[in-house]
């Protein structure tokens, strides 16, 4: 099984199925594995919020994996960059975010 840096419901979790079909759909795409470029992962709402580690994986693969969330039933994703500290991902916040 594939460790997977994602966050749902405000957990940590590494068995999301979606997030495992993105994850080996973007491998394909790419031929490498994006689990080491990326800091976390949510699936929220049917959007991918994506947090890479750097600037430069996201921009070399952030149109990988949104080609790929599109491919596993994905509505759209927003690409964000890492500042190295705790997030608390609140709902209300995210939900006015276009």
């Amino acid at each position: 099984m594939v460790a997977i840096p994602c966050i749902r419901h405000g957990h940590a979790s590494a068995s999301d199925p979606r997030l495992m079909e993105l994850l080996a759909m973007a491998r394909e795409l790419s031929g490498e594995d994006l689990e080491a470029h990326l800091e976390s992962l949510l699936d929220y709402n049917g959007g991918l919020w994506a947090t890479w580690r750097d600037t430069r994986a996201r921009d070399v693969f952030s149109s990988v994996l949104t080609q790929a969330w599109m491919r596993v039933g994905g509505e759209g994703a927003l690409h964000l960059i890492s500042v190295g500290e705790q997030y608390d991902y609140q709902e209300d916040i995210m939900n006015s975010v276009d």
